[in-house]
């Protein structure tokens, strides 16, 4: 055999080597998560599924969740009555020991943040709870051991707010600790405003979303409209400062699939809806690939229900007005965790 197919056989076995170990988690960075809600379940989807395809550089050792029994928690992965069933198999291993596609993962049942028993192998800790959103609160995570924290929540106190396609490179693992996610209203508006303001300039902005409503949460027979503050009226401008006199007009409908976000931009330079569409058409493909998507034919909403993508700009909704551009966009929030997700790859990394 030749010494350059030598070489070629043995790179082969090494990436076979090493993705057999990632498979079985060795290598990986353990992690604790906090919180089994609606965005911690999505997340705990989308993990399972890339660590048995080998996409991941963690692994979920350790889950707490105070307010549903073990066996509600396999009721919950197993039947999703908005995304459908996990697709694994599911089931309990004793009291305490959740098995997904035969990865074993430790149940813990602790309200308060200080006192859970996170292993000594847990290096960083996903709250994903919706309680522990500022920095002292996420901090009580910390053990020996345990030295960074990424919220899913917005957080004003965290040490740095990661959005994915707008400020993700600024991340510095020395000195951002204690992270923030932002939310899906921040993922879904950020990274358009960028593009926008990078190539017509924004002089102002605002933005109405129509949020749905958790299943368990909307109230019989046919729940209600309701007005709501939202944290990116005020976490947007603080990321980014071009966003003067930012407004946000936020309702919640009884509706658990999708939400839809209608963004205004005041524009500095002259634009068409048609210069605008090819824009983010373009950034689809380099800038925002995986991000942002331009959808160019109409779909009804539940079409975009489990859609990874942060924002999906409605083309045809596309409008120009004088100096104002209106967009549209879907945008699934439960799902915006595999934003979390890629913020979680990059704390990883650098750990």
């Amino acid at each position: 055999m030749s010494s350059s197919a030598s070489v070629g056989e043995n790179n082969r076995f090494n990436r076979i080597n090493v993705s057999i170990l990632l498979n079985l988690g060795i290598g990986l960075i353990k992690v604790g998560l906090n919180g089994l809600g609606r965005f911690g379940l999505r997340l705990l989807r989308l993990w399972i599924h890339e660590k048995n395809s080998g996409k991941t550089n963690y692994e979920i050792v350790q889950i707490n969740e105070p307010f549903s029994s073990p066996s509600q928690i396999v009721r919950n992965l197993k039947a999703d009555a908005v995304v459908g069933p996990i697709g694994f198999p599911v089931r309990l291993i004793g009291k305490n020991t959740l098995s997904i596609s035969n990865k074993k993962i430790g149940l813990l049942s602790e309200s308060k943040p200080g006192l859970i028993p996170w292993s000594e192998d847990v290096s960083l800790v996903f709250e994903c709870s919706g309680q522990f959103t500022k920095r002292k609160q996420a901090m009580q995570h910390f053990r020996k051991n345990i030295r960074k924290v990424l919220i899913s929540a917005t957080s004003m106190s965290a040490d740095k707010t990661l959005i994915v396609g707008f400020n993700e490179k600024e991340y510095a693992a020395s000195k951002h600790h204690v992270v923030s996610y932002g939310s899906c209203t921040i993922n879904c508006f950020l990274p358009v405003a960028k593009i926008v303001h990078s190539k017509f300039g924004i002089l102002s902005a605002s933005a109405s979303v129509i949020h749905n409503t958790p299943l368990n949460k909307i109230s019989k027979p046919f729940g209600e409209i309701l007005l709501k503050p939202c944290t990116l009226e005020y976490v947007g401008p603080k990321l980014f400062p071009v966003l003067k006199d930012f407004f946000v007009n936020y309702r919640t409908v009884p509706y658990p699939g999708v939400s839809l976000m209608d963004l205004r931009f005041v524009l500095k330079k002259k634009a068409t809806p048609r210069q605008v569409n090819r824009i983010f058409e373009e950034a689809s493909r380099k800038s925002l690939k995986g991000l942002v998507q331009l959808l160019k034919s109409e779909k009804d909403s539940n079409a975009f229900i489990g859609s990874s993508f942060s924002a999906i700009v409605l083309g045809k909704q596309t409008r120009v007005i004088g100096n104002q551009l209106l967009l549209s966009a879907w945008f699934d929030n439960e799902n915006s965790a595999t934003r979390f997700n890629d913020v979680a790859k990059i704390i990883v990394a650098r750990l």
